[in-house]
């Protein structure tokens, strides 16, 4: 009896120095403050416990980067007192995630050349843009020093020059220069011309991915609208996001992407700011149609695992199809996730991902979590996508550029 009630007691002496050296280890090595979003567990170790709020220190009851702060104990094992620490809660952002079609049109600034042509003069077959220096992808900017947004007014131009010598400032890659052009008489169309064909707009479908109740910022595609030409991403000058009307599905398959046929609807949404290669972004004057309202994950949310893609492939709007995130790499780009389509109606009916479908959202554990930007090729199942907090940093930027100007 005595040697088990020494044991007990050596036991107890073990375990209280192993808790006051604890205790006395977390006061240093334990930081002061935590941040943490609304929801998320405080990690100290499995030696430590902290416990919920003691005090109030301050709450901001801002609904838009609100913040309240709230002294807590952390003890050892539930027991051992070791410091009183300082929590930042911020509130979970929450955003509507829709999942609609929507129409994108976009007027770029300046003008791009989208080819060249060869002319029938009287002087024979001549290629005056090509011998000028001009190449595809070229965007001009000015004619005669004069700024210049539509291929109407460069045709009018031409037309009042006729034969006379033009100066174009145009633009290729990083780079501005000029180059001097003359109109030549073209003996097919009775009328001189340059040789230069021409685009200053671009439309399509897509997918509306999301939008701040509060700030009525969007964001949709996932990556930048570019010119079915030139491949270039077209810079924004205006444009509108629209409502869109599905017309046809073409099923992906065969190393050939399918794709959602539709056209531009007649009630303008919000005006588009920026087309970039993680998405088409701006604010929203009138509501699309919506999912339903979500929280957005923090990037160390999102997982390798189940989830879901809310995608609109037949008019009964949008809908949540079964699909698994395959892999995670949150390093900024559209493609930060790997997709796999496993739901089997959205296979029977799409082939799994297909073009338009870029925007639709992803969600995972109840989070919104990113969106679908390319597929597959050879394998139309799988393909990228974008995660939710660079979409929403940018929208988020955007606003802010707005508000500055």
């Amino acid at each position: 009896m005595k040697r088990l009630m020494k044991l007990s007691l050596l036991l107890i002496e073990i375990l209280c120095v192993f808790g006051i050296t604890t205790a006395a280890a977390g006061c240093f090595l334990l930081p002061d403050s935590f941040e943490i979003t609304q929801g998320d567990t405080i990690q100290v170790g499995n030696l430590y416990s902290i416990s919920g709020k003691t005090k109030a220190v301050f709450s901001n009851g801002n609904q838009t980067n609100s913040k309240s702060e709230y002294e807590a104990e952390i003890t050892v094992l539930g027991v051992i007192p070791v410091k009183s620490v300082t929590v930042a809660e911020t509130p979970r952002r929450q955003v509507i995630v829709s999942g609609a079609l929507c129409g994108l049109r976009i007027y770029s600034e300046g003008v791009t050349v989208v080819d060249t042509d060869t002319l029938l003069t009287n002087d024979g077959l001549k290629q005056p843009a090509s011998d000028a220096g001009f190449l595809k992808g070229d965007i001009i900017v000015k004619m005669n020093e004069k700024t210049v947004n539509t291929a109407d007014e460069i045709s009018a131009e031409i037309d009042r020059a006729q034969d006379t010598p033009l100066t174009f400032t145009i633009k290729r890659n990083q780079e501005t220069m000029e180059l001097s052009l003359s109109p030549m008489f073209d003996k097919n169309t009775g009328t001189y011309r340059t040789g230069l064909w021409l685009r200053d707009s671009a439309a399509g479908i897509g997918t509306m991915t999301f939008y701040d109740p509060e700030t009525m910022a969007f964001g949709c595609l996932g990556h930048s609208v570019c010119d079915v030409d030139t491949g270039l991403a077209v810079t924004v000058r205006s444009g509108e996001a629209t409502t869109a009307i599905l017309q046809s599905v073409q099923k992906g398959g065969n190393g050939k992407a399918g794709e959602l046929s539709g056209a531009l609807g007649q009630q303008v949404l919000g005006n588009i700011l920026e087309n970039g290669e993680n998405g088409v972004y701006g604010v929203l004057q009138n509501k699309p149609a919506a999912y339903g309202i979500y929280p957005v994950a923090n990037a160390d949310e999102i997982q390798v695992g189940p989830a879901q893609v809310i995608t609109t492939v037949d008019n009964s709007g949008p809908k949540a199809y079964s699909v698994e995130i395959e892999k995670v790499n949150t390093s900024g780009s559209n493609k930060d996730l790997m997709i796999h389509v496993v739901d089997t109606a959205l296979l029977a009916q799409t082939g799994g991902i297909v073009q338009g479908m870029s925007g639709s959202p992803l969600i995972q554990d109840g989070k919104f979590i990113g969106a679908v930007t390319h597929v597959f090729l050879d394998d139309s199942s799988r393909g990228y996508g974008i995660s939710a907090p660079h979409m929403i940093a940018r929208a988020d930027e955007i606003c802010q550029q707005q508000d500055a100007a």
